[in-house]
């Protein structure tokens, strides 16, 4: 799999995750503890790694280490 389907697919995870909790979380008839927002909420915790995995790939074949970290 490549770098642009992986963040593609953490973008989604992402997007998923921000509307279950600006959307889903906020409707009257939803409670917070409700399977749909659990489980966009857990969805929306893959992105954070697949962004991490991203970032140290980036590092490990840029040229300059430095202008990278800043």
């Amino acid at each position: 799999m490549t770098g642009s389907k992986l963040k593609i697919i953490a973008i989604i995870t992402m997007l998923i995750d921000h509307v279950g909790f600006g959307i889903v979380w906020r409707l009257p008839s939803i409670e917070s503890s409700s399977i749909i927002y659990v489980a966009m909420r857990l969805i929306g915790r893959l992105a954070f790694p697949i962004f991490i995995f991203l970032l140290i790939e980036g590092f490990g074949h840029t040229r300059s280490k430095l202008k990278y970290a800043l």
